[in-house]
């Protein structure tokens, strides 16, 4: 009796491995397109055709995410391939990170892939073109906050088949996330490299993975895609929809110095007078506004220009006592600081007992990265303010 227990246990274990075998063998025939002997391992039942590898990915989101042929993907759905499947949450495994492998199902990789067919074919099957893993995204969000080129076709498929183009994000992180990242980086040996790019996204503004927008998201980018975001607006998304930090679609593109977006965005109607609240990065930044951020750089100019003739509140202050005036001094930007000067920005405004915009002028140097940097304006400044009524 003894010998045959054992003799049960050890063949169901070894059918076990077998199966799971046979299983990552599969994504191998996917990955090579071979159609015929994937369809008789179908046919003849040798795997499970919704088995999942440990980053969950099944065997269709793996054969849709790495763009195998359309053949191989409607075999797998027409035989019972889930098509609601997801990978799992987001784990601290380098791989998942490299490969974006959190927040994904088949629909989602389709349209990340800009095949068409497929999310037709998906759709016509049930997919709810709204959802997405855990409620966090969708896949219109998804394919606009994507890296790179954005292909606008699958953004008007999404739109065209009924996405929500002000459909928000629900992922609400907060600061001890920061913390938790510093563990994490000696537990499982993460470079610092990687945990510094976490850092920028997680904790710079508050808890604020949460209530953006694809069009915040298209806007947020080092190289967005205006036609993107031109289809977004004329399809009905709100402009001025923010996270919980505040940053709108404008801000963002202030932030990221996309000067012809921000222009396109204040004359489509975008809050000229929001502020942010929270974190950025390391630094806290609250009731900055997008005159302050604009004002900050001469090569946004003709966006400041805009926001004066707009009405914006051009003395407003934020928390730490700065104006859009004295962050263009401090900036050692002339070029803003004569504009705001003759449209009225207050001069006087004082920090611990002293002329904010002139102590500011009178520093010679400036931090620009790690290095200090020597002001060319400073003087030209210094008699402007002077001129308009500043006092020691």
């Amino acid at each position: 009796m003894k010998k045959t227990l054992i003799f049960y246990i050890l063949f169901y274990c070894s059918f076990f491995v077998l199966s799971q075998d046979y299983d990552y063998d599969m994504l191998k025939l996917i990955e090579n397109n071979n159609i015929s002997e994937l369809e008789c391992w179908i046919l003849n039942r040798y795997m499970n055709i919704n088995f999942k590898n440990k980053y969950g990915e099944t065997p269709l989101i793996y054969a849709v995410r790495i763009n195998s042929s359309n053949e191989i993907i409607k075999l797998l759905i027409n035989n019972g391939a889930d098509i609601n499947a997801e990978t799992n949450e987001i784990t601290i495994d380098m791989y998942s990170f490299k490969k974006g492998l959190d927040n994904l199902t088949p629909f989602i990789c389709a349209m990340l892939n800009n095949n068409l067919e497929i999310g037709k074919i998906l759709l016509k099957k049930g997919v709810d073109i709204n959802y997405c893993p855990r409620n966090d995204t969708t896949p219109l969000i998804e394919v606009c906050k994507r890296s790179g080129k954005i292909d606008i076709n699958a953004i008007n498929f999404l739109i065209s088949n009924g996405a929500d183009v002000n459909a928000t994000t629900k992922r609400n992180m907060n600061l001890q996330d920061t913390a938790l990242l510093e563990k994490l980086s000696f537990k499982y040996n993460i470079p610092r490299p990687y945990i510094n790019t976490i850092d920028l996204y997680i904790p710079r503004s508050y808890t604020d993975e949460s209530n953006k927008t694809a069009l915040i998201y298209s806007v947020a980018k080092i190289y967005p895609v205006k036609e993107v975001i031109e289809l977004l607006l004329k399809n009905g998304a709100d402009v001025n929809i923010k996270p919980q930090s505040g940053r709108s679609a404008l801000m963002e593109a202030l932030i990221f110095r996309h000067k012809q977006i921000a222009i396109y965005l204040i004359n489509n109607g975008a809050d000229i007078n929001v502020k942010t609240y929270g974190k950025f990065g390391r630094t806290y930044l609250a009731d900055y506004t997008p005159l302050m951020f604009a004002s900050g750089d001469d090569k946004m100019y003709e966006v400041v220009d805009l926001l004066i003739k707009k009405g914006v509140k051009i003395n407003d202050q934020a928390t730490d006592g700065e104006t859009a005036l004295t962050l263009a001094v401090c900036l050692d930007q002339l070029k803003n600081v004569e504009l705001l000067l003759k449209n009225g920005a207050d001069v006087s405004i004082k920090k611990d007992n002293k002329n904010l915009a002139l102590s500011y002028a009178n520093q010679k140097k400036i931090l620009v990265y790690d290095r200090m940097k020597k002001k060319k304006n400073y003087k030209k400044i210094i008699k402007l303010l002077k001129k308009y009524g500043a006092k020691e």
